[in-house]
């Protein structure tokens, strides 16, 4: 049956064909990359300054990778994105920037010498 109840949806495509589909079963990011109609990167949103702090969020969405990167470039400067692939999805990591690295560990108490997990597992 597919997701939303089976409904059907009705695409036109740039090169003027005409793609009809039945409810996709996911949303989720990687999926609508894998299919091209990204890229794009879920985000975890909130509002609130104290909820955020205390590692909670209100909202989840996704936006697309341009939007993340202009806003990180202006408020985060030391972090950058780094495509991955997990489960055969194109995804999108947050990373220190490597040249700002060690100063960046020091400034957070992060141990010099960890890594995040480079698989995206």
């Amino acid at each position: 049956m597919g997701g939303y109840g089976g409904q059907k949806f009705t695409y036109h495509m740039k090169d003027g064909s005409i793609l009809e589909w039945t409810g996709s079963w996911s949303s989720r990011a990687g999926v609508m990359n894998r299919l091209s109609f990204g890229p794009c990167i879920e985000v975890s949103l909130t509002d609130n300054f104290e909820t955020w702090k205390k590692g909670y969020t209100f909202f989840s969405g996704a936006v697309t990778v341009k939007l993340l990167k202009d806003f990180m470039k202006k408020m985060y400067t030391y972090w950058e994105l780094t495509k991955i692939i997990k489960e055969k999805e194109p995804t999108w990591q947050p990373r220190i920037v490597p040249a700002r690295r060690e100063r960046i560990m020091k400034k957070f108490g992060i141990p010099f010498g960890w890594e995040p997990d480079k698989k995206g597992e």
